[in-house]
């Protein structure tokens, strides 16, 4: 069952650090929202598919698309 999540902030990011086991996630589109955050700089993503998630990376990895 395919589970959709609504983005409330548009502004997309590209990963520019894939380590500490998402280097996994190199073969996707590198186009990524961010759907959640909690303390320590962690934040959830959803790839621009809808689909593949990143339930915990540091946000120092990633920069804005331009």
């Amino acid at each position: 069952m395919t589970q959709w999540i609504h983005v409330d902030d548009e502004s997309c990011y590209k990963i520019y650090v894939f380590d500490d086991g998402n280097q996994r996630y190199e073969k996707y589109t590198n186009i990524w929202f961010i759907v959640g955050s909690w303390g320590k700089g962690k934040v959830r993503l959803l790839n621009i598919d809808n689909i593949t998630e990143i339930r915990s990376i540091s946000r120092w990895k990633l920069v804005e698309c331009e």
